[in-house]
């Protein structure tokens, strides 16, 4: 009996940010959504938490909890404006 191929598992937090970014915008029935920036996004360390944050020109566009398995959560409830001074 042959192995099935295991799907490819995303590593880089930028492309998982993404995807889960485009899946939900998706789901919400989003016809347009901003496009995030990999230079501009990155991980940052907000009240000794890391936090992957997708950015583009226009400011944050998401927030992920970065869990200590590598795990990203999405914070719905994160106040994206106050990201504003510090990105």
């Amino acid at each position: 009996m042959q192995d099935s191929p295991r799907p490819q598992v995303l590593v880089d937090p930028y492309e998982r940010a993404c995807r889960a970014y485009f899946d939900r915008a998706k789901l919400a029935g989003y016809a347009h959504v901003d496009q995030p920036s990999e230079s501009m996004s990155g991980e940052e360390t907000i009240e000794g938490k890391t936090y992957f944050v997708l950015r583009n020109s226009r400011g944050p566009l998401d927030i992920f909890e970065i869990g200590t398995d590598g795990r990203l959560w999405h914070k719905p409830d994160f106040d994206l404006d106050s990201l504003e001074a510090s990105g």
